[in-house]
């Protein structure tokens, strides 16, 4: 969800006479998830090789606790 399309859809639901909380939520995630994927894009590594040794380690902290 871009800023646009949730622009979009909170005006939709505005218009539509939604909730308060319906609208709160929509808001929050198009602020926040453009912001999570572009984070996420810079923290994980491109090449396949880094990508698999980072599960293989997530998996291996994961199976220690």
């Amino acid at each position: 969800m871009t800023v646009i399309g949730g622009a979009t859809a909170v005006g939709a639901l505005s218009a539509a006479g939604a909730p308060w909380w319906a609208v709160t939520i929509t808001v929050a995630l198009a602020i926040t998830m453009p912001g999570t994927v572009l984070l996420a894009q810079v923290l994980l590594p491109d090449t396949s090789e880094h990508k698999r040794d980072l599960w293989l380690a997530w998996l291996r902290h994961r199976r220690r606790n």
